[in-house]
């Protein structure tokens, strides 16, 4: 397999585009009048838009069947605010301006929205691809339709438009914390903070005590409504959760995974990340959440965001090479120190053994993973042609080289996986045509795995497996 991979960098050669009018599309097409003002990067702009989805063939001149009303919109992205082709946020809103929750194209209704150019990634669905198996690993993952952009009456391109991260029933489903919550029973969450940059303003992010160039993003409640025991709070828990990590030792772990993270949701996060072999993992929009204590008092790593740098799309810290972690490559140098640590684990990587050959039996089957690829990639394969001859190709490639490429890469990267995957699992060995549910104690509860127990395997065919592992 070989490739010329593009080099990640913060500055695009200037070309010009070429010209592309869009009169009829099968995707969906998204139509944005800004009465001639300019998107910026803050603040939003208010102006219309509207949504065409028939059945059949959307033409341009079609009334808005999905969507009519009012937006506010504006540049997002870190590195790709410097392409070409833009990726915007926008919340829809009422006549009044203020949010206004709404269905669009079919996903659950709410206000906040992505729509997200894949301009790095002439795959367009390496997000995609990754939201997909996320979701079937059994979390709430952002969903996502492919659309064609229309603003001002100049067509765009072909766009994801994505579900937002956020605190919601139909997202990222926590306690919703009340701005005049003070009192520890009341703040004890829900919390979604991001590893990511520092931002220009210091109110919107706190560094790591352990690691300065490590930054944690207040995304709910959001910097501008959290106040300061709710921050104090959070802060406090995260620094929990490091200083319990940074001063554990083998015998101690097993306590923090009890305790105070959700293990599963660390060792799957670890999972697609590597699988993917994303340079942007650990170290940058990476999520976290925390519920209420009442709920749940452990914190998750989680949702997934932006892999268009992921499988072999750059070599940029050796990220085309199938071989090898991310966690080991130069850019894994900035990580946090969590997974450095976990993998010295023997429990962890036997956990995360286990969790590895049991979804390579479903999730991560390579022929259903080619297959989605394939099913992806007709979606909005009429239209990649107008795509191209607007935005042209960073590499030389045409769009079915990528395809094959993208395939081949990940084939090459789960043999290598299967290969070099540390840990032992034990239950694996002898069973190849069942899942496991879960694993408990003798009352019944969910538990990891521990030396002179009584355990119980339970599996989706009925069976019950008990078992005690001597040390």
């Amino acid at each position: 397999m070989f490739r010329t991979v593009g080099v990640l960098i913060f500055f695009f050669p200037l070309f010009l585009a070429g010209q592309v009018n869009l009169y009829s599309s099968f995707l969906p097409i998204v139509i944005i009048n800004t009465d001639g003002q300019e998107i910026i990067d803050e603040p939003r702009i208010v102006c219309n838009m509207g949504i065409i989805n028939n059945d059949s063939i959307n033409n341009i001149g079609d009334n808005f069947n999905e969507y009519s009303g009012r937006i506010s919109i504006e540049l997002r992205g870190a590195s790709s605010m410097y392409f070409p082709k833009k990726s915007y946020s926008f919340e829809t809103q009422d006549s009044l301006g203020e949010n206004y929750n709404v269905s669009l194209l079919g996903m659950p209704a709410e206000n906040d929205w992505i729509l997200y150019a894949p301009y790095g990634d002439k795959s367009f669905l390496r997000n995609a691809l990754t939201y997909h198996l996320y979701e079937k690993m059994g979390y709430y993952s952002p969903r996502f339709r492919f659309c064609n952009l229309v603003i001002d009456n100049e067509y765009m391109g072909i766009y994801l438009l994505i579900e937002k991260i956020k605190r919601d029933k139909n997202r990222v489903d926590i306690n919703e914390l009340e701005v005049n919550a003070n009192n520890l029973e009341e703040i004890s969450g829900g919390y979604i903070v991001q590893v990511d940059r520092a931002s220009d303003n210091p109110d919107q992010y706190w560094s790591s005590s352990f690691n300065d160039s490590i930054f944690f993003q207040y995304i709910y409640p959001r910097w501008k409504n959290i106040n300061s025991t709710q921050k104090l709070y959070i802060q406090e828990f995260i620094y929990e959760f490091e200083y319990s990590i940074l001063n554990s030792n083998p015998n101690s772990l097993h306590q923090i995974y009890d305790n105070l993270i959700n293990v599963e949701s660390f060792v799957d996060y670890f999972i697609v990340s590597e699988l993917s072999k994303n340079i942007d993992a650990y170290r940058l929009s990476t999520y976290l959440y925390k519920d209420h204590d009442s709920v749940d008092n452990r914190l998750h790593i989680g949702p997934v965001w932006d892999f268009n740098w992921a499988y072999g799309n750059s070599t940029y810290c050796q990220a085309d090479i199938v071989a090898g972690w991310e966690e080991e490559t130069p850019c894994g140098v900035f990580n946090p120190f969590w997974y450095s640590i976990f993998r010295s684990d023997s429990l962890f990587n036997n956990l995360l053994n286990c969790r590895w050959k049991n979804l390579r039996r479903n999730v991560l089957n390579l022929d259903g993973i080619h297959a989605y690829i394939d099913s992806l990639s007709l979606v909005y394969e009429s239209e990649i042609n107008k795509d191209m001859i607007l935005w042209g190709h960073l590499e030389s490639t045409t769009h079915g080289d990528e395809i094959v490429y993208l395939k081949e890469w990940i084939s090459q990267r789960i043999g290598w996986i299967d290969e070099n995957i540390p840990g032992h699992c034990e239950y694996y060995e002898n069973i190849h045509s069942k899942d496991l549910i879960m694993i408990t104690d003798v009352l019944g509860r969910s538990v990891i795995p521990k030396s002179n127990m009584s355990l119980f395997y339970i599996y989706d065919d009925g069976t019950v497996e008990k078992k005690i592992i001597l040390e």
